[in-house]
């Protein structure tokens, strides 16, 4: 026989390896009889996996023997629908019995020496390849099956890698239905199903399970569901209710080791990293001699004990190890200067212009001549400058040799698009990101540091090119935060900084806060805000101003402006109270304003506030009586 640890040698014996798996659990599928299988796997196995034959040492025997004995490791490992989706393995002879491969030798004079070798299976999932062949019909089966549901959930986990989303619900609902009871089972499906509903853009049904999950009779998914919970608070910048739900899930599993690394994040998200530190110490010492963690996990924490917040974002990345350039750039960084003020403000009634000290603005004129900086046109994050990184040699020393420059806008502006447009074209994305955030976490940091001294009301206006460096490195931000968090109390209080530096708005945050106001149940900043822009030549913030009257039982004032915009917006109105639009093809030339594609945009965007407290009711019958 061959040694089956080097069947996967090369690429094409794996590849064929996959496809006999595969057209073997097609077999077993339509019937699990042991005698025709493994008759059929010593007729075929050569043919489908010519490459894994050569490897069959002719001394022990005839090939098909070989595949014989492959085939009683494959319907050992393979669930099948005769046996109601459980393993049902052969009986294992005695050692002088004859083996059942079929060679006539004697068990242990033949099969029973592939038991010192790793199983061929041992990194394949059988049921993946069965439930490949079963209808959608067949998966809303399996609850009542006796499947193993680790396996089922590492199947979800690859079809939803796949895009197969449409399986993976077909596989996953059926355990959630509202009369199924939700226990221990679960558990493996839960979070994943979590993770679907929120890939598809299903938020009530994602916020359905997870009330469910809350309220499980098992202790243990109860647990999970309130760490979820204590995540989605978080995200949504609800601090207080992240912890009160982490409390929930303590006392329901004070044992379970995700409790650790939830609150070490949630820690790092509210930015009390040296308290961090102090848990992580109390979470490794109480687990570093538990059976039930891997070493990876105390790993995990060890280093969350000397720096918790590169270690947790290190444990989430799946990324290839960072490129040179990058690494010099994050040692820089993690080295950089405090920060400090370093501009003066030319300021004339109330709007000010950044300009650098002399010292900086020596330095920034050195890093021009050797970057070689791209602005981009008009309020765009990105240049496309894709030369700026094979630039690096030349104006990486400078950074090197002053970090005063860290403390620059026009440097963190030029580093922060060469990051955006590594993301853009689909490059390493973990570790850039990473950087990109560190960055604009810096740059909002030195822009309130700079403004710290001087009237809330003093102005940065965008017309100033001198201003707009600062004031893109904060659009980018609040672009960051929308794409990352939602609409949530962390994005308002930055795109507010924003607006209220350029109350102009040239990057047009207006509509995305009013919206999250809105969603945050800050009617009347809503209506303020909104008040200030009320001729936007497209329809969100106009539209926004309605429904937050509306909302804030002002009617009549909601009525007054539906009737002042109707004709300026009817497109959009329509769109919002269609029942079943369809999304309408794109433009070459982009969004039009008043057209179609903006209103489509904004209905998508705004739908379920429109659905509360009866709005878009109300917004129906006000329309038809205008």
């Amino acid at each position: 026989m061959t040694d089956y640890s080097s069947q996967n040698n090369s690429e094409e014996s794996a590849d064929e390896f996959e496809l006999l798996l595969r057209v073997s659990a097609g077999i077993l599928y339509r019937s699990a009889d042991p005698v025709n299988f493994l008759n059929w796997i010593a007729a075929h196995g050569a043919s489908l996996a010519p490459e894994l034959t050569k490897q069959v040492d002719p001394e022990t025997g005839p090939v098909a023997l070989f595949f014989r004995a492959m085939g009683v490791q494959i319907y050992n490992h393979t669930p099948t629908p005769d046996h109601d989706f459980a393993l049902h393995p052969l009986p294992k002879p005695e050692r002088n019995q004859p083996c059942p491969c079929g060679s006539g030798k004697k068990y242990k004079h033949c099969c029973s020496q592939l038991e010192i070798h790793q199983s061929p299976l041992a990194d394949f999932n059988m049921l993946y390849y069965t439930l490949e062949c079963a209808p959608k019909n067949m998966l809303a089966t399996l609850p009542t099956s006796k499947v193993n549901n680790e396996a089922l959930a590492d199947v979800a986990e690859q079809w939803r890698e796949e895009g197969k989303m449409d399986r993976v619900l077909a596989l996953l609902e059926p355990w959630f239905k509202p009369t199924a009871t939700l226990g221990k089972r679960h558990r493996w499906l839960f979070d994943i199903l979590m993770d679907v509903y929120l890939d598809v853009d299903k938020p009530l049904k994602r916020k359905r399970l997870l009330q469910r999950a809350c309220e499980a009779d098992d202790k243990q998914l109860r647990s999970d569901a309130w760490q979820r919970k204590a995540s989605i608070d978080m995200d949504a910048g609800d601090t207080a209710s992240a912890w009160k739900s982490f409390s929930i899930a303590q006392q329901l599993d004070p044992n379970a080791p995700s409790l650790a690394v939830l609150e070490l994040t949630l820690l790092c998200a509210e930015g009390k990293f040296d308290q961090a530190k102090a848990r992580a110490v109390f979470w490794f010492a109480r687990f570093k001699r538990s059976a039930d963690v891997t070493p990876e996990f105390l790993d995990l924490l060890a280093q969350c004990t000397q720096d918790p917040r590169a270690a947790l974002r290190a444990a989430a990345s799946t990324d290839e190890p960072q490129p040179p350039a990058l690494q010099e750039l994050n040692r820089l960084l993690n080295s950089a200067p405090a920060i400090a003020a370093h501009y003066h403000l030319d300021i004339h009634n109330d709007e000010a212009m950044l300009q650098p000290e002399k010292a900086l603005a020596t330095l920034e004129r050195q890093w021009a001549a050797k970057a070689q900086p791209s602005k981009p046109n008009l309020t765009a994050f990105s240049n496309d400058d894709f030369d700026f990184w094979s630039r690096a040699e030349d104006w990486l020393p400078l950074l090197q040799s002053k970090p005063l420059l860290w403390n620059s806008f026009e440097v963190l502006d030029d580093l922060v698009m060469g990051a955006d447009t590594i993301l853009n074209a689909g490059g390493i994305q973990e570790h850039w990101f990473d950087f990109l955030d560190k960055l604009l976490d810096r740059a909002t940091d030195l822009l309130d540091t700079q403004l710290a001294a001087h009237p809330s009301t003093t102005q940065l206006p965008w017309l100033f090119l001198e201003n707009r460096p600062a004031l893109r490195l904060l659009a980018h931000k609040v672009s960051l935060l929308e794409f990352t968090e939602g609409l949530n109390q962390n994005f308002i209080h930055h795109a507010e900084r924003l607006i209220q530096l350029n109350p102009n708005d040239n990057h047009g945050y207006r509509a995305q806060l009013t919206t999250a106001y809105i969603a945050n149940n800050q009617l009347e900043q809503a209506i303020l805000l909104a008040s200030h822009y009320e001729e936007d030549a497209m329809c969100a913030v106009p539209l926004n101003h309605v429904l937050a009257l509306y909302l804030n039982n002002q009617q009549a004032e909601a009525l007054a402006r539906l009737k002042a915009i109707t004709s300026r917006f009817a497109v959009a109105i329509k769109m919002l109270l269609a029942k079943s639009p369809k999304q309408p093809p794109a433009d070459k030339y982009g969004i039009k304003i008043g057209g179609k594609q903006e209103a489509w945009f904004y209905r998508d965007d705004t739908l379920e506030l429109w659905q509360q407290q009866g709005a878009l009711e109300w917004l129906k019958k006000s329309v038809k009586g205008l």
